[in-house]
């Protein structure tokens, strides 16, 4: 256990943590989402399909 979750847990000061890491927690959800969306409008809007996006199939070496 790191030393600043041991303080937190003596020292009374539990909920102020809590709450500060729900509120980033909620932060990269909401940017993880809105980043996703973001995207793909921006792929429709430049006309990309799924084929310009995935990865081609390598050809064995002979």
């Amino acid at each position: 256990m790191s030393c600043c979750a041991r303080f937190s847990i003596k020292s009374n000061h539990f909920p102020y943590f809590f709450h500060f890491s729900l509120a980033l927690i909620i932060g990269v959800v909401l940017g993880t989402y809105s980043s996703i969306h973001v995207a793909d409008a921006l792929s429709l809007v430049l006309g990309l399909k799924r084929s310009d996006l995935a990865p081609s199939k390598k050809v064995a070496d002979e």
